[in-house]
């Protein structure tokens, strides 16, 4: 049955990818900066589009811009919906629509964005090699409502 073999290799695979997508959305929401950087390849480079443009690489400094951004913020979640994942040996790409909302002390934050993503490998799950955002929309607008403390989330362990 090699068919159904590679059928539930690709499922496995797309799974991963999108465990690596989802990843990335928790540990940037709930400030999991350790679990964050195990997201990436030595390699990695993240670019951020206008008209917040960044543009960094490897992991360390992955997480110091995530830091930069996200730290100032009394809140912020991400929510990420990847599209098709194409997966080529040991590379997979895909391009995820996100929407994040966030809230400092005097400026808010939502957008729509798309994101080009390739991921390479790494054992039994899939790290990013470039993750690429463009804005679709954004409005930095204050807005009111209150925003609570969440308790400390554990990172959920993932396939060494």
């Amino acid at each position: 049955m090699p068919g159904l073999e590679n059928a539930v290799s690709r499922l496995i695979d797309e799974a991963a990818v999108r465990d690596a997508v989802a990843g990335f959305a928790e540990a940037a929401s709930f400030k999991q900066y350790d679990a964050f950087r195990t997201l990436w390849a030595d390699d990695g480079v993240w670019t951020i589009g206008a008209p917040y443009e960044a543009r960094v690489e490897g992991p360390e400094a992955i997480v110091g811009l995530l830091q930069k951004l996200r730290d100032p913020k009394e809140f912020f979640l991400q929510y990420a919906n990847p599209g098709a994942i194409i997966v080529d040996g040991d590379t997979a790409h895909t391009r995820c629509i996100v929407h994040e909302e966030g809230r400092g002390s005097d400026a808010g934050f939502r957008c729509h964005s798309v994101t080009d993503d390739v991921l390479r490998r790494a054992g039994d799950r899939w790290v990013f090699v470039s993750r690429a955002f463009q804005y679709i929309w954004l409005d930095t607008n204050h807005f009111p409502g209150d925003a609570f403390t969440v308790s400390p989330l554990a990172p959920l362990p993932h396939a060494a």
